[in-house]
């Protein structure tokens, strides 16, 4: 929409509204509106919008409401906190005393036997790395490892590699022997 050089500004139409104009430039405002509804629709748009931004500085401002709020929140912090319940003070000198007993019997007991992670086993045994095919069902690979004397002592790796143990060296390459001329595995090495 192409505009006319003689189209007033919004400024120009909100002081019009606000009769802050010269007289000769409301009276030229006045004139222009008379010949173009456009014009005069726009003078109207800037009158209601005028007239909202009135009403809404007339009302109740936020000042009162605030220092209401803010004197609210004042008194809630200085007024008197109720006593904590005792019970929580006991609940938490009991939790410190048994941790503080749990941290010694640690500190006093060695490692005991039991459970650790294969990888942190020595390898005192020798062993073998093997992957089997993808095909290879559990059960067929513990009838494989029983006939061959393995121990699955690792894996599956990321990789997909088992490592199995033995009980000496001579037991590790046969077994050897008899996997690599085994179709369900897809290679098999020993450490």
């Amino acid at each position: 929409m192409a505009e006319d050089s003689d189209d007033p500004t919004d400024e120009a139409l909100v002081g019009y509204v606000r009769g802050r104009l010269p007289e000769a430039e409301a009276g030229h405002i006045s004139a222009l509106a008379a010949e173009r509804p456009e014009l005069a629709a726009r003078i109207a748009l800037a009158a209601a919008i005028a007239a909202d931004v009135d009403a809404e500085a007339a009302g109740p401002g936020p000042g009162e409401l605030g220092w209401r709020r803010i004197a609210r929140a004042l008194d809630a912090e200085a007024a008197p906190r109720p006593a904590r319940n005792r019970l929580w003070g006991f609940a938490a000198a009991a939790a410190a005393v048994v941790l503080l007993w749990q941290v010694s019997a640690l500190m006093q007991g060695g490692p005991e036997p039991g459970y650790a992670p294969v990888s942190d086993q020595p390898g005192d045994h020798p062993g073998i790395s093997v992957a089997f095919t993808p095909d290879l069902t559990e059960t067929e690979m513990r009838d494989l490892l029983r006939s061959v004397g393995a121990e699955v002592v690792g894996g599956p790796s990321a990789v997909g590699l088992w490592r199995l143990g033995f009980a000496d060296a001579a037991a590790r390459d046969a077994a050897l022997a008899r996997l690599t001329r085994d179709p369900r595995v897809q290679s098999a090495q020993a450490d």
